[in-house]
């Protein structure tokens, strides 16, 4: 089950840092080396502020893929849990539990995304100046 979790989440995280690494321009690169930067301190204070938004969105997405990887290894294999409700509700054909499972998943996950994950994107959009207020 953790598995089959890292494996939907590592992929999005993954290809989104090498998205954000690649968006840096290299002249912000060179402008640091001609500068005296170290390579460590170019990484640290150049090429990671620059993926950053782009990690934090690798972040939200993987996430949400998580989330419906978890629902569904619940379904699937679990013993316990919301998704293991709603198919062993499913079995005995009671819809209002299938409905509250539904419910209770979305709100679940409405109250991650939209308090947690959405405010640390846009913050960190708006420090590195993608986004401004």
């Amino acid at each position: 089950m953790t598995f089959v979790i890292v494996y939907t989440v590592l992929f999005p995280v993954v290809l989104n840092t090498v998205l954000g690494v690649r968006s840096v321009p290299l002249e912000l690169h060179r402008a640091a080396l001609s500068l005296g930067a170290s390579t460590p301190r170019v990484l640290w204070e150049v090429v990671l502020p620059g993926a950053l938004p782009n990690i934090m969105t690798g972040l939200r997405n993987g996430l949400g893929f998580g989330w419906r990887a978890l629902i569904a290894a619940e379904i699937i294999v679990g013993t316990s849990g919301i998704g293991f409700l709603m198919f062993d509700a499913r079995r005995a054909g009671s819809v209002v539990e299938i409905l509250l499972g539904m419910i209770v998943l979305g709100m679940l996950w409405y109250i991650v995304d939209s308090w947690v994950l959405a405010p640390i994107e846009r913050a960190t959009g708006e420090r590195w100046g993608l986004v401004t207020r």
